[in-house]
């Protein structure tokens, strides 16, 4: 709220973010005011969109209508769109020369690990490195490993006391460090003391699988960076920081954001299928791609 949302996602405990809500009134912290307007613009739009009147809902087309080609391409650009780069010594993001720079990709806190989004695209850049780290891992086994490599990218999924500690030693034993947060923005301001000894910083906000994707592509340079901190995150940044480059490699994106069709590209699944049936030949490769963005 105090940051200029008008609705608060998630709420973990309801009659406790509630109560806290009503204090940070009393405080002065909030206007009652601001609330008030907050609550109408919300209930404008609800007018606005029928809501006031009562339409049953098809529970059977509902995913089709939430989901749709467009709803997903919008998602797919506002998540490129808002990966901010914070930090950028020397101009390491995009990372360069590929050919001859050796790469550790790592994980902190994350289930999935290795096999995360994030780790599996930035593979498709380069023959990274890849690690994982959470708590109880041996941490003097693995810090001589990524001494090795000449940049080291770190996924952070975790604001906990140990990943803290762990990015600020990797940050002190390695060359040149790129931590990227999948996590709420204010937990990167943890991180600070680690964020000072690192090469760049990039915020990817949450660890969903588009955010990780995009970070990735940023990273890399398959996406431009676009991004800006719509809050001061201590020792990361202030508002309205945030470095900007071009694209200077294929991304990985939708049909749709290139002005292509999804469903036209069945008929290549269709005709490489044919082929493989009638045995025209052993094996086939697809790639599909369309101003500077791989599609299929």
């Amino acid at each position: 709220l105090k940051a200029g949302n008008d609705v608060l996602l998630s709420p973990r405990n309801l009659e406790d973010e509630f109560a806290a809500i009503k204090q940070a009134i009393k405080n002065g912290e909030l206007s009652k005011k601001a609330i008030e307007e907050k609550c109408k613009k919300i209930l404008r739009y609800k007018y606005v969109l029928g809501l006031a009147e009562y339409k049953p809902v098809d529970i059977a087309k509902i995913q089709n209508e939430i989901n749709s080609p467009k709803a997903n391409l919008i998602n797919h650009k506002l998540h490129a769109a808002s990966i901010a780069v914070a930090k950028n010594d020397d101009n390491i993001l995009p990372i360069k020369n590929l050919d001859t720079n050796s790469i550790a990709v790592v994980s902190l806190g994350d289930s999935k690990g290795v096999n995360s989004m994030f780790q599996r695209r930035c593979e498709m850049y380069a023959p990274v490195g890849k690690y994982f780290y959470s708590t109880g891992v041996d941490l003097d086994i693995l810090l001589p490993k990524l001494s090795k490599y000449s940049t080291v990218i770190v996924g952070v999924y975790s604001d906990s006391t140990d990943y803290r500690a762990t990015l600020d030693s990797i940050a002190r034993v390695c060359k040149d460090v790129v931590p990227v947060f999948f996590t709420k923005p204010y937990s990167a301001s943890l991180f600070k003391d680690a964020v000072a000894q690192c090469q760049g910083t990039v915020l990817g906000w949450e660890d969903s699988d588009l955010a990780q994707d995009y970070a990735a592509q940023v990273i890399f340079g398959g996406s431009a960076a676009e991004g800006v901190l719509p809050v001061t995150i201590t020792g990361v940044g202030k508002i309205g920081d945030g470095f900007k480059y071009s694209a200077n490699r294929l991304g990985y994106t939708i049909p749709e954001e290139v002005g292509v069709d999804s469903r036209m590209l069945s008929r290549i699944d269709d005709l490489v299928n044919k082929g493989l049936r009638t045995q025209a030949f052993p094996g086939c490769q697809v790639l599909v791609a369309k101003d500077g963005k791989i599609i299929c």
